[in-house]
């Protein structure tokens, strides 16, 4: 009887349990059972009206999405942070109208680089954690300008999280090899080697390999040696561009610790005026690349440009062998007017030209003109030429006194001054053995020259 009590129980608590789970299910007619009259039923389990549904989880929004047009580029490892832009042809940049159209041939030449056909130019610049180039340096920034369809196009790369590095990297090495050529402002030095050793340390190969790159910082330092003490893009933008930058900048180095302190705090808001500085960076050295393509190609009608300006795209031209475009540059320069520092040393590199052609009453016309302004090198040039060329042993003695003459208003400090000193004074002795006729010094000759 106790055994029978027992199943009994247990009979029920089975039926009891049997009773609860019914009433979380949903009784279905199975499809075999229900071509037979019976009353069997299966019963599939299946979520209660109450319960939450799952659901594929979503990316989360991240905060600069608030504040700038973001998109997100999946990669092999992962999503691309990117900032897309565009500006229309014709946006000004201070005095520059933006245009797509640049004549590249003689910057290219001067890069010793070779020109291609229909090539695209890539600007790009960086935003970094420091100036090191050791492998705790984090590129974190990468701005990127280019023409497409009469628009230039600004791309950015950001750098949410360190560990998102790779994707950032890939997704570049997808987008630079499109192009034949990245110009940079001081990029040779800094910006493509430190992106380079990037590459090297997430072991991705680096896509610069075989790209021509052309750097405008050495050129303006170059093209405005003359006028300007600082060639720095901020100094550029004020005062060949005669741009300046809103309120929303920030400088340059106040960045690396801007975007540690986000990595920290997560707020986006700071790091606004680090991609508006990124940004700026990219459109003023595309203006700047109209620009140079001007003041190369017509120095005196280039917008605000000086004299000064022409004589180093003087310089320039000669250097890469065009010697009739120097000659008419210098004397551009001359008929408009220069300062005066600058008269003696631009009739010294016109006169060297005609020296080297061998043209030398135009030679001799000029060194006069500069030995006038006191040019002692003019005087050491004209001794030169009458001792060797003419042999008039006399009157090459009297222009190398001349010129030391001219030395005692100098400083004896200056280089070029013990060197000219050297020169004379062995000129004079090496004169005086060659001269058979030792007449007196002429003063009235001296006073006539000067």
């Amino acid at each position: 009887m106790e055994n029978l009590r027992d199943k009994l129980k247990s009979l029920g608590a089975n039926l009891s349990k049997s009773s609860e789970k019914r009433e979380k299910c949903v009784i279905l007619p199975h499809k075999e059972e229900k071509e037979e009259k019976s009353s069997k039923a299966k019963c599939y389990l299946l979520p209660e009206a109450s319960e939450e549904k799952k659901t594929l989880p979503m990316r989360q929004k991240h905060a600069l999405e608030s504040f700038l047009p973001v998109s997100f580029i999946p990669t092999p490892f992962g999503n691309a942070f990117v900032v897309e832009k565009e500006y229309v042809s014709g946006h000004r940049q201070g005095i520059v109208s933006l245009r797509e159209n640049v004549d590249w041939s003689v910057m290219l030449e001067w890069e010793r680089l070779e020109k291609q056909e229909n090539a695209g130019f890539l600007f790009l610049d960086t935003e970094t954690t420091g100036l090191e180039r050791g492998t705790g340096t984090l590129v974190f920034l990468v701005g990127m300008g280019f023409w497409r369809a009469n628009r230039f196009r600004l791309l950015q790369f950001f750098l949410p999280e360190p560990i998102q590095e790779p994707a950032m990297l890939s997704r570049l090495a997808e987008v630079v090899p499109t192009f034949q050529y990245i110009v940079t402002f001081n990029g040779k030095a800094f910006d493509i080697p430190i992106l380079q050793s990037r590459y090297i340390l997430n072991t991705l190969r680096p896509p610069f390999n075989g790209l021509g790159h052309l750097d405008l910082l050495p050129l303006a330092r170059r093209l405005w040696k003359n006028r300007l003490p600082s060639r720095a893009m901020r100094d550029l933008e004020r005062d060949i561009l005669k741009f300046s930058r809103s309120q929303e900048d920030i400088p340059g180095w106040m960045i690396p610790e801007v975007y540690l302190q986000y990595l920290k705090t997560k707020d986006p808001k700071p790091l606004l005026g680090v991609f508006y500085h990124n940004e700026m960076d990219i459109v003023s050295l595309a203006a700047l690349a109209n620009y140079m393509d001007d003041l190369i190609h017509d120095p005196p009608h280039a917008l605000h440009s000086e004299s000064p300006d022409w004589i180093a795209v003087g310089h320039l031209y000669e250097d890469l062998g065009h010697t009739q475009k120097a000659i008419h540059l210098y004397q551009h320069s001359l008929e408009a007017g220069l300062p005066e520092r600058f008269i003696a040393p631009t009739l010294m590199s016109l006169a060297a030209i005609y020296k080297k052609e061998k043209n030398w009453p135009c030679a001799i016309a000029l060194w006069e003109k500069a030995a006038k302004k006191g040019d002692v090198s003019a005087c050491i040039e004209i001794a030169k030429f009458y001792e060797h060329q003419e042999k008039n042993y006399a009157l090459s003695q009297k222009w190398a006194r001349l010129g030391k003459s001219l030395l005692s208003s100098l400083p004896k400090t200056m280089t070029s001054a013990r060197e000219w000193t050297c020169d004379l004074n062995h000129r004079e002795k090496r004169l005086q053995e060659k001269s058979q006729d030792n007449d007196q010094e002429n003063p009235d000759f001296i006073r006539k020259v000067r």
